[in-house]
């Protein structure tokens, strides 16, 4: 959604609040959260703010709705540098902006990752060396620290560990040796 249509959702989202209370029912939306003052935002995080987190009124959308969702889950992706996806600082600097908008916290509710970023370098003709990720499942975490060798585990600030290592192979990934990063 973007910023240009924000006015648009907050209209809808309050006529469709008042509608679904009157039969009895409640609504709730699930948002891309505004982490507020990025110091170390990247170019992506600067794009989401501009195309998606902005078209959120948040405190708005609180006051028509029951309950508000901050995925959380997406602090590092495909898109930033490695790293957790959903760090316990970043967690907090979310909670602590959608507070001070004076949403009650009893009308926050935290979307949380239940999993893991899988990162590794990548090559193309068009952008050479570079990082991806993709997202992994408990299962999939699992086994791939099953059959690492040579770990390397760095417990991060915030409570998310780091574990690298020279070699991986999971489903769907390139089948050469490579260095990786798996956050949790």
């Amino acid at each position: 959604i973007h910023i240009s249509d924000r006015d648009a959702l907050t209209r809808f989202y309050r006529e469709a609040a008042q509608r679904l209370h009157g039969a009895g029912m409640k609504l709730s939306i699930a948002v891309y959260p505004d982490p507020g003052d990025l110091q170390d935002a990247t170019a992506f995080h600067n794009w989401l703010r501009d195309y998606l987190v902005a078209a959120y009124d948040l405190k708005a959308l609180a006051d028509a709705g029951d309950f508000i969702s901050l995925m959380t889950y997406l602090q590092h992706t495909a898109r930033t540098p490695p790293g957790p996806v959903g760090g316990l600082p970043y967690m907090e600097r979310v909670v602590r902006h959608a507070l001070s908008l004076g949403i009650a916290a009893e009308k926050l509710s935290l979307g949380v990752p239940f999993f893991s970023m899988y990162w590794f370098t990548n090559w193309s003709e068009e952008r050479k060396g570079y990082s991806w990720s993709r997202g992994l499942s408990w299962h999939a975490t699992h086994e791939l620290l099953q059959r690492a060798r040579n770990l390397s585990v760095a417990h991060r600030p915030g409570g998310s560990r780091r574990v690298a290592g020279p070699e991986a192979r999971v489903p769907g990934a390139l089948s050469k040796p490579r260095l990786w990063r798996l956050y949790q």
